[in-house]
């Protein structure tokens, strides 16, 4: 993908949480960090992660001028987004802090050659497992540290 996006572009993904696990999220976590120069994850609901991927260093906060384009206000509405503060109470870090908790499980990055998510995400199910736990990192941000 990162071929394929402007050199200022941004790769935009959505991982649900449920039917996972964290060690699965890290296989798709590492699978990010060695493509994209940076990433940022944010939660859409108790369940849902977006990662935003760019081939150049992400603003620390996005900016309060996205709510100006009314596309984008209108669709973040629909989660309860109204400014940049409900945003960033749904951050769940940066590459710079993600990365040494991801990188710390031994679980290869997901690849078209190895499919660590393909056979991983049906066990998860079948065991009842989910990443929801991810949530907790949310607090480290809320608690005002970034």
């Amino acid at each position: 993908i990162r071929r394929f996006i402007k050199d200022d572009g941004i790769f935009c993904q959505w991982v649900h949480l449920y039917d996972m696990d964290i060690p699965l999220v890290a296989s798709i976590m590492k699978a990010v960090s060695a493509n994209f120069q940076d990433y940022i994850v944010y939660f859409t609901n108790d369940t849902n992660i977006v990662i935003l991927a760019a081939n150049q260093k992400l603003p620390s906060q996005p900016a309060e001028t996205i709510f100006t384009i009314p596309t984008v206000k209108s669709e973040l509405a629909h989660i309860g987004v109204y400014n940049v503060q409900d945003l960033l109470v749904r951050k769940v870090g940066t590459r710079e802090i993600l990365d040494p908790l991801f990188q710390s499980y031994h679980i290869p990055a997901n690849s078209d050659y190895y499919p660590v998510l393909d056979t991983g995400a049906a066990r998860a199910r079948y065991l009842a497992r989910s990443a929801k736990d991810l949530n907790r990192l949310r607090a480290f941000w809320i608690s005002g540290n970034s």
